[in-house]
């Protein structure tokens, strides 16, 4: 017999004395009120969102404001549950509301908080006490374990929360005092222990014991000492003000415990990954399917809501029983791996007759749960007793008749026996599989296995039609396009096959699209169906002409295996789109990055004319030069910096229409030479500048073009441009336009660094830059021969380039001399 200690006895006096004070609470849990009414918070102030009782509301309507309760003006819509938990359920309020323009007075009547308040009794202390009990028993079975000691206070606590719920409320009841502070220091205490446990169990995290402690405890400490002083001087001093000081303290409060839900979701995750022993995983894992699911339905309706809304999504009862999810996965936990090194020394089948008896009871208050949300809180109460009885009988007879059918199947219908063996095998080896492909040639192959098959092969459907992705036997068709008529009856058919192999008759085979079937050399076709239903993929088969048919059981397979090949492809498919939006992240962010780099290419590219500018202006300002020649100089060098300025800017402005699409061509007919020389004198100061060469070469008598001619003399500038800049030695250009036939050519050379093979299919690209030392060097914003290809080829015309590293480039644009188009041109 264990040694009982002092702390043991301390503990187990505190427990029992939390438990009554829960059993006293109840009554004002059953007195609580509210008002009729679903509220949120807007813009225009306290609004009404719907009328949960029409009699109760008087005259009241949706999209009202609600301005006070009496004298008191509402300010949040949690200020209606606190004055509704100071008054009585049937007790009249007046309500200042605006509607419109118009301000008028009314009264409400309070209502029950609860709609059935019985079955809200009944689920808070069934969940509760077992979870109170799973605490004392984890406390009795290692009471000198510190992390038993743990859970114990954290399963101690979380049923304290879950039965001191909140209740009606009085300024002058202890038990008002008593149970409000007990729930949120409960409360605090359950959301620190179990975020401390997530940290030591198995074993303690990477991180110093202190710091586990102040991170686990410390927060929600500070935070529940504010939430029970401002919740309590909002009760004594009846005041909303102070309410709402508290409400602020609560929404921190949430957001902590979400951030803590967060952290033991992680350390648990960490814990399974890190452990060595797979014993010691299984044990883990069934405690934190519990640490996860137990909760889940809580945070997700509950408490998130309430960060936006006062209220959750759902009534809070219907989380609560999932609560229970819990201490059941403990139990389990204890039973088949000893957790904590607790050994239940009392007979397994009593272990297990109670875990079954937990289960029954859980299934009972939730059929009990849906039974009052179809039909109210007074069928639950009138008639829960014949609904216990009814479903007690039927936990007793389930067993028994499970167990009937067991050794029926195993005497009578070994089949049947080897058939589930053969369901549970292939479907472990479709679950194993990651590619589409891989999956239909495991059905394929390990249907065959199981089944006599002449040919059959594995289509998944591409738009309308269906592609075949695995074939074993004989050839079958490589694509089917599947008739509208077959997908209508797949609705109701689970396959589709000729009379003599569908054999006896079934409901779910449909014979009578035998001919299509014949015309592709099926026998059998089953489609693979997603969760909403939709096909996704067909199997098509032909079985072996030695057995002809097929019977009950190899039917029975054959849908079988379709299902699992069905979520195994949903999974598939859903992992190929989470591929492909993770591809599209990356390829935004490599365009954030190039627009970036744009922003700060274009930045430099500005500020180097505008230095310019400002430096020879200000010369000629302060009169420093006598000279008119250099007045002049300096003057053409402002407007050629000018003209570079403006040409960078036009860049960058027509690109933006591009991306847009509103960039328009206006084609007319047009002169390339006259197009040319304006381009070149645009270039002038550029050249001069640099103190480069130019040789233009103007074949004479060019015959006119259709073209936009401001648009093919931005491309020859920038042309000249880029040849400029990456001829960093010598500085030789030449510009060269001809005739040929019906076409014009026009080159433009240099003997510049040049451009590596590997960079020129990525040339007219958007931002894009040369990756090498040189190219990095010399500026530019990489829009220049984006925008020259968009124009040639909104001239009909083509761009063709030719370099080598360290010898110059050659960019050549044909444009046709018959383009016909004289019209505006996007």
């Amino acid at each position: 017999m264990r040694r009982i200690n002092a702390y043991v006895v301390l503990a187990l006096s505190l427990d029992a004395l939390l438990l009554l004070v829960c059993f006293f609470h109840t009554p004002a849990v059953l007195d609580k009120s509210r008002v009729p009414l679903v509220v949120d918070k807007t813009s225009a102030g306290v609004v009404v969102q719907r009328i949960v009782d029409a009699e109760a509301a008087s005259n009241l309507q949706p999209e009202d404001v609600i301005v006070a309760w009496g004298k008191t003006r509402l300010q949040i819509p949690e200020a209606l549950e606190f004055l509704a938990d100071l008054s009585e359920i049937g007790e009249t309020v007046p309500f200042v509301v605006q509607r419109g323009e118009q301000t008028f007075t009314t009264t409400i009547r309070l209502i029950p908080y609860y709609e059935s308040p019985v079955r809200n009794i009944i689920i808070i202390l069934f969940v509760g006490v077992i979870i109170w009990g799973v605490g004392v028993f984890v406390l009795l079975s290692r009471p000198f374990d510190s992390m038993a000691r743990l859970l114990h206070w954290s399963m101690i606590s979380f049923a304290t929360i879950i039965m001191i719920t909140w209740g009606k409320i009085s300024p002058d009841s202890v038990d008002t005092y008593l149970s409000r502070s007990l729930f949120f220091v409960s409360y605090a205490g359950v959301v620190s222990g179990l975020l401390y446990f997530t940290l030591m169990f198995p074993r303690p995290k990477p991180l110093s014991p202190f710091l586990m402690r102040s991170i686990a405890f410390i927060p929600l400490t500070v935070v529940s000492i504010l939430l029970v002083y401002f919740h309590l001087l909002a009760i004594r001093e009846v005041s909303v003000e102070r309410y709402i000081e508290f409400q602020r303290v609560f929404d921190l409060f949430h957001t902590l415990i979400l951030l803590y839900a967060g952290g033991g979701i992680a350390a648990l995750i960490h814990s399974n990954r890190s452990v060595p022993v797979a014993e010691e995983r299984e044990r883990l894992r069934w405690i934190m399917w519990g640490l996860v699911l137990g909760p889940l339905p809580f945070l997700v309706l509950i408490v998130v809501p309430q960060l936006f809304s006062p209220a959750g999504i759902v009534p809070e009862e219907y989380t609560t029983i999932f609560f229970i999810i819990i201490p059941l996965t403990m139990a389990l936990s204890v039973v088949r791996y000893r957790t904590f090194d607790i050994e239940v020394v009392i007979n397994r089948g009593v272990v297990y007759g109670v875990l079954t008896l937990i289960l029954v009871a859980t299934y009972i208050v939730m059929v009990l749960m849906a039974t009052s949300l179809i039909g109210g809180s007074i069928v639950f109460e009138e008639y829960f007793f014949i609904i216990l009885v009814t479903l007690l009988i039927a936990a007793v007879f389930n067993p028994l008749r499970d167990r009937i059918q067991k050794i029926v199947d195993e005497s009578l219908f070994t089949t049947r026996v080897n058939f589930r063996n053969i369901v549970r095998q292939v479907s472990e080896q479709l679950r194993k599989v990651l590619t589409t492909e891989e999956l239909f040639h495991t059905t394929a192959r390990e249907i065959c296995k199981h089944i006599e098959c002449d040919a059959i092969a594995g289509y998944e459907r591409r738009g309308n039609r269906f592609r075949r992705l695995a074939v074993k036997g004989k050839e079958l068709p490589e694509e089917v396009n599947l008739p509208a008529r077959i997908e209508k009856k797949a609705e109701s058919s689970h396959a589709f096959a000729v009379p003599l192999v569908a054999g006896s008759r079934r409901a779910d085979i449909d014979i009578s699209e035998h001919q299509w079937l014949r015309e592709h050399g099926v026998a059998l076709m089953i489609p693979i169906f997603s969760e909403a239903r939709s096909i996704l993929a067909v199997i098509m088969l032909r079985p072996s002409p030695k057995i002809g048919s097929y019977d009950e059981v190899e039917f029975d397979l054959l849908l079988e295996v379709a299902s699992v090949a069905g979520e195994v492809l949903e999974r598939l498919k859903l992992q190929e789109r989470i591929f492909i939006e993770k591809e599209e992240q990356r390829r935004l962010e490599e365009l954030n990055r190039l627009k970036s780099y744009f922003v700060s290419s274009v930045s430099h590219e500005l500020r180097m004319p505008l230095t310019s500018i400002k430096m020879f202006a200000e010369t000629l300002r302060l009169g420093r030069v006598k000279s008119q020649r250099q007045v002049k100089e300096y003057l053409e060098i402002i407007e050629g910096e000018t003209n570079r300025l403006a040409r960078l800017i036009e860049n960058v402005l027509d690109f933006s229409k591009i991306e847009r699409g509103v960039k328009e061509y206006q084609f007319e007919k047009a002169y390339i030479q006259d197009i040319t020389a304006r381009a070149v004198g645009a270039m002038r100061y550029q050249f001069q500048s640099q103190k480069a060469r130019l040789r233009v070469s103007v074949s004479k008598k060019l015959p006119p073009i259709i073209a936009d001619a401001d648009a093919i003399e931005e491309v020859i500038i920038n042309l000249l441009s880029n040849a400029l800049k990456y001829s960093t030695g010598r500085k030789d250009i030449e510009l060269r336009v001809t005739n040929h036939r019906s076409e014009i050519s026009l080159m433009v050379k240099d003997k510049g660094i040049g451009i590596p093979k590997s960079e020129l299919p990525n040339l007219f690209t958007a931002f894009y830059r040369v990756r090498d030392a040189q190219s990095a060097q010399v500026g530019g914003a990489g829009l220049g021969l984006s925008l020259v290809k968009h124009i040639v080829e909104a001239h009909h015309g083509r761009v063709e380039v030719k370099s080598e590293v360290g010898k110059g480039s050659r960019f050549t644009i044909t444009l046709p001399v018959n383009h016909a188009e004289n019209h505006s041109h996007r």
